[in-house]
């Protein structure tokens, strides 16, 4: 009898924006005298990626992803709530959501909305940097040694 055991990516961890901070945090609903679930929360506990789906909600057009997290609202744990609760619960996060904050008006230009990840090309520039660092560090270590007489001679 083996037991699985399953990983998330740490990808969306190590990556996220605090963009999504209002949207995550943001209290669902709850009873009167309990704490309040976060979106964060309880999107863990459906086995869903916060920032990923944060990130994707922001993608989508409002009526869109009002719609996909009313559908979620409805799985949330110890929700229970009416369809009609689902989809104001979902209209009121979806304008936490950062490419939904201001109105849909007509004509308004909205910033495309993308999870933040570094451009192949910043990370490789990234990398290069933190080598080239590390390389000085340690020439200058290997440098210091010599000049200190703590390097060994090669001479009797």
């Amino acid at each position: 009898m083996g037991v699985s055991i399953k990983m998330q990516s740490a990808a969306s961890v190590s990556f996220f924006k605090p963009e999504f901070n209002d949207f995550l945090y943001a209290p669902i609903g709850g009873k009167p005298n309990e704490m309040p679930l976060s979106v964060l929360s309880a999107l863990a506990r459906l086995n869903i990626d916060p920032w990923l789906e944060a990130a994707s909600l922001s993608a989508l057009p409002r009526e869109g992803a009002t719609q996909r997290l009313a559908t979620l609202v409805a799985r949330f744990p110890g929700g229970g709530w009416a369809q009609e609760d689902c989809k104001a619960i979902a209209e009121r996060l979806t304008n936490l959501l950062p490419r939904h904050r201001q109105t849909d008006a007509p004509g308004a230009k909205e910033a495309p909305a993308r999870p933040w990840m570094p451009q192949p090309l910043f990370a490789m520039q990234l990398i290069c940097v933190v080598l080239a660092v590390v390389f000085l560090i340690i020439a200058a270590n290997a440098g210091l040694a010599k000049d200190t007489g703590l390097a060994k001679d090669a001479s009797p």
